[in-house]
């Protein structure tokens, strides 16, 4: 058998790299009648392992010791139930009926639990993969055939995360699962290097800024030698958002106060490249003129990301309607126009949430220009809300971190108010 602490001692360099570290869950070894007596008390026909989510508990057999099988329970259950957005609601919802037992909890956590069980298992599997891909590879090759025979699904499932970690890398695979966003900058240079790969050693800059909440995206600003021509603007992950840009285009953007760059100038953090250089990028800033020019240029870019923001907000709606159609054309009679069918899910209905959110930013940032104001953040408008569009930034924002936390609903009626508002603002200028 296995010694448990030499395990860990494996594991844990891997497990640091990733920015994980091994959790505290109790294990209990059972002989062979209580291994039978468990399975028949929890309705489980066969296991070779167990976690209780209920109590974060690993169930094993003491004279059928499995590595791969203690990994897949220990730390890929256990990980994920411990760290992922989802595991938590799932112990949350758990301890809610240890409280209460109320049916309706008991429900709630049962659809949960259904939903998710694919990823629950799937992750797992790649966990078995990760720590011990390189010094047990031929144990967790027979443990692979194992599971792609009995599973499946499971083992698809499984391969479609080992080909995500293939092309972004292990960390941005956790924060696409939705394990805590709570990392150091090392961890965030770990993140980009994933990311943006061949690309580093033309970038002379990345920040960190934005919110930097735990549950929130991770936002960076990537400043490259001016050699570097048809930079895509975004790179998108959905937990990862990179602004690409040269440092000459940057410069040039400062100098007209515009928000989406000098937000990660005056409140980011450097995570790569020269301190001096990125303080003295502030200067800019400072130095300076609000004039003429500076203000169309910020009315110019609220009115560009409005268009933007249409745009996206139209091609989520055609999208969505040519689905209902398909869906109900065998039906003689639709009551009601498709097209205001209010919630579904779309990303281009959320680009264009934050398209509009822009919108509201460079409109904010020009009323402030215009009352003398250089220093624009965006955390002070948000606390201190002066006018109407500040009022509308401040919402819309809430509502995409609601949306993106599947705290609220994305509905197309809200998101087509939020347009035509920021609309009638512009046609007031």
């Amino acid at each position: 058998m296995y010694n448990i602490d030499n395990i860990f001692r494996e594991v844990e360099p891997l497990l640091n790299f990733i920015g994980l570290k091994i959790p505290e869950i109790p294990i209990t070894f059972l002989d062979e009648q209580d291994w039978e007596n468990f399975l028949c008390k929890r309705n489980i026909k066969e296991a070779e392992g167990a976690f209780v989510p209920k109590d974060c508990h690993v169930y094993l057999q003491r004279d059928n010791f499995s590595l791969p099988v203690f990994v897949h329970e220990y730390f890929g259950h256990g990980l994920f139930m411990r760290n992922s957005d989802m595991g938590k609601k799932i112990i949350s919802l758990e301890e809610e009926l240890e409280r209460t037992n109320d049916a309706n909890v008991k429900e709630k956590l049962n659809q949960l639990f259904n939903k998710n069980i694919m990823i629950y298992e799937s992750f797992a599997v790649w966990m078995e993969d990760f720590l011990l891909r390189d010094n047990k590879y031929e144990l967790l090759n027979k443990r692979l055939e194992k599971i792609s025979r009995d599973n499946p699904e499971v083992y698809e499932n499984y391969l479609k995360l080992k080909k995500f970690e293939k092309e972004k890398g292990p960390m941005s695979l956790l924060l696409k699962l939705g394990f805590s966003r709570d990392l150091d900058n090392s961890l965030i240079l770990k993140i980009s290097e994933e990311n943006l790969r061949e690309e580093m050693d033309k970038i002379k800059l990345i920040i960190l800024y934005g919110s930097k909440e735990k549950r929130g995206d991770i936002d960076l600003l990537a400043v490259y030698d001016d050699n570097c021509n048809n930079l895509e603007k975004h790179h998108f992950l959905g937990e990862v958002d990179i602004t690409r840009i040269t440092e000459k285009e940057l410069i040039h953007r400062l100098g007209l106060f515009d928000i989406e760059v000098t937000e990660p100038i005056l409140n980011g953090e450097i995570i790569k490249g020269n301190e001096e250089q990125f303080f003295s990028l502030r200067n800019i800033i400072e130095k300076s003129e609000i004039n003429d020019k500076t203000l169309f240029y910020n009315m110019i870019k609220s009115a560009e990301m409005y268009n933007h923001g249409l745009y996206f907000l139209n091609k989520a709606r055609f999208e969505r309607n040519e689905s209902l159609i398909c869906t109900l054309s065998g039906l003689d009679i639709i009551k009601g126009s498709i097209s205001d069918r209010n919630d579904f899910e779309s990303v281009d209905l959320l680009y264009s949430l934050v398209d509009f959110s822009y919108g509201f930013s460079y409109l904010s940032t020009l009323n402030r220009l215009k009352e003398g104001q250089k220093i624009i953040r965006l955390s002070n408008i948000l606390s201190n809300p002066i006018n109407e569009q500040e009022f509308m930034l401040r919402r819309t924002l809430d509502y995409v971190k609601g949306v993106k936390s599947e705290d609220v609903k994305l509905s197309y009626f809200k998101t087509k108010n939020i347009s035509n508002y920021l609309y009638n603002l512009l046609m007031e200028l």
